[in-house]
């Protein structure tokens, strides 16, 4: 019947309208672009976690920065901070991951140990370092 098709023809077009995707007003680079987002999005919010992490892991890996450069006779400490503030939240935890389980294998001066501890320390919220304490005195209880 007529009247059928044209009733899904009018609820289609006014589900269309709403999304900004089918906006008639946008050139067709824009809704495409727009299409794209919202089925990565989509995606990202449907498939398996794994599936999901191992995209965005993809995508972020390919646009990753270089990292901080070593100079002879630069400032080694300033490019950390550049860079740092440059890096993605998985970058940085990366990087920081990788040079915490380094420091164990390589000499570094008591001092230098306890400044990273500390900043790392000063990152926790107190809740974190409340049980952070807590572990270690069990295990500490536990040893005795």
């Amino acid at each position: 019947d007529n009247r059928y098709a044209a009733g899904i023809q009018n609820i289609t077009h006014a589900r269309c309208a709403e999304e900004p995707s089918c906006r008639t007003d946008r050139s067709a680079t824009e809704r495409l672009k727009t299409e794209r987002i919202v089925s990565l999005k989509m995606f990202l919010t449907d498939a398996p976690k794994l599936e999901a992490i191992a995209v965005a892991a993809e995508f972020l890996e390919r646009h990753r920065t270089e990292g901080p450069a070593a100079h002879f006779f630069g400032d080694l400490v300033g490019e950390a901070f550049i860079w740092s503030t440059s890096a993605t939240s998985p970058e940085l935890a990366a990087y920081v991951a990788a040079g915490l389980d380094r420091l164990g294998r390589v000499p570094l001066h008591l001092s230098a140990r306890r400044r990273i501890f500390w900043q790392m320390w000063e990152c926790l919220t107190e809740a974190d370092r409340n049980a952070f304490k807590a572990k270690v005195l069990n295990r500490k209880a536990v040893c005795e």
